[in-house]
């Protein structure tokens, strides 16, 4: 269970935790101006839709390299046409890495186009593809700093029915302000002990707002521009159907602090999602851990084509039950996880 603790009672929720990122720096794959990809709303959306698929599980998912790589993919179908390509939207620093990769000499062409690494046709049969995903899976290997490994398929590289691929990766590291401590006292998860999850709790002062049922708590981190926070449910779970009130508290937060104390569990774990259509392929992984320090996530995602208003803080908030996390950049998500099991790697 998650309880919400004053001085009176408890009572159980489930919340969403979110770091708003402004990065500074432009990223060497940038083509414009600064513009949000993955919109709350839409990564609101692909969180529902695998929901609904896997199950309670725990689920993370990076809305913004999921947008990003179905830009480049269009950006390609509008090359291909021979129509003027439109540029990619500023992505910051989290992205870490671009690759194109042609399967087809009237594709090789085109690739300049891009502005972004890539590799012929020609290129790959002269490398061969065991050599090319070798060299291609360390490179994001080390970019994620080891979160995300084996991602290039080489069964992939060889189909005979793929016309191109498109490969982007991402990684992005935040510190609290002040690191959490070992949670020392036994708590349960949904009213069962597990004495596999590693909670962990800190006193400090935080934001805390509310709108409806819902409360949002901000727990600040060392970067500069960067504020998480939490939305939970007071009353019971939290649902996605809860999309408006969540998108209030997202638009609206202002981040005044008080102090109380929060408790959470440690999370350390991958998932990976398909995405098919009758002419594309795509595949989407991501890597989360959340520990006394702060946050990492790492991620990496493939296209392949065929031929509220403010109240007082509780004084103490512990986290256990399921939960929502993520983290973004302006007004995008980069990472956005459903936490269900924080003690499976």
């Amino acid at each position: 269970m998650i309880f919400f603790v004053n001085n009176e009672h408890k009572r159980s929720f489930l919340f969403l935790l979110i770091f708003f990122i402004a990065f500074q720096s432009q990223s060497p794959f940038s083509y414009s101006s600064p513009a949000p990809l993955g919109s709350f709303q839409k990564s609101l959306d692909i969180l529902k839709d695998q929901l609904k698929q896997k199950g309670k599980k725990n689920i993370v998912i990076a809305p913004q390299l999921i947008a990003l790589s179905n830009l480049a993919a269009d950006k390609m179908k509008c090359i291909l046409r021979n129509e003027t390509p439109f540029p990619i939207p500023y992505v910051g620093t989290s992205i870490k890495g671009f690759h194109l990769v042609s399967k087809s000499v009237n594709i090789d062409e085109h690739l300049p186009k891009f502005n972004l690494p890539y590799t012929s046709s020609s290129q790959l049969a002269q490398q061969t593809t065991t050599l090319f995903a070798e060299e291609l899976n360390s490179k994001i290997t080390r970019e994620t700093h080891g979160m995300i490994q084996d991602f290039v398929e080489e069964d992939l590289l060889n189909s005979p029915t793929i016309k191109y691929i498109i490969y982007s990766w991402l990684y992005q590291k935040v510190a609290w302000e002040k690191p959490f401590s070992p949670y020392k006292k036994t708590l349960s998860w949904n009213g069962e002990e597990n004495s596999q999850i590693r909670w962990m709790e800190k006193e400090t002062a935080m934001g805390y707002i509310t709108r409806s049922n819902l409360g949002l708590i901000s727990i600040p981190v060392k970067e500069d521009g960067i504020k998480a926070v939490v939305i939970f449910n007071k009353e019971r779970h939290i649902h996605l159907s809860q999309t408006e009130d969540i998108l209030w508290l997202l638009e609206n937060f202002t981040g005044l602090e008080q102090k109380f104390r929060l408790v959470i569990p440690q999370c350390n774990f991958t998932y990976s999602f398909f995405d098919n259509s009758l002419d594309q392929h795509s595949k989407h992984s991501a890597a989360l851990k959340i520990n006394h320090q702060g946050v990492e996530v790492g991620a990496a995602s493939y296209h392949s084509s065929y031929r509220g208003f403010r109240r007082a803080p509780p004084e103490e908030v512990i986290i256990n039950h399921s939960f929502i996390f993520g983290l973004v950049k302006d007004d995008s998500l980069i990472a956005a996880a459903y936490i269900h099991q924080p003690w499976v790697n």
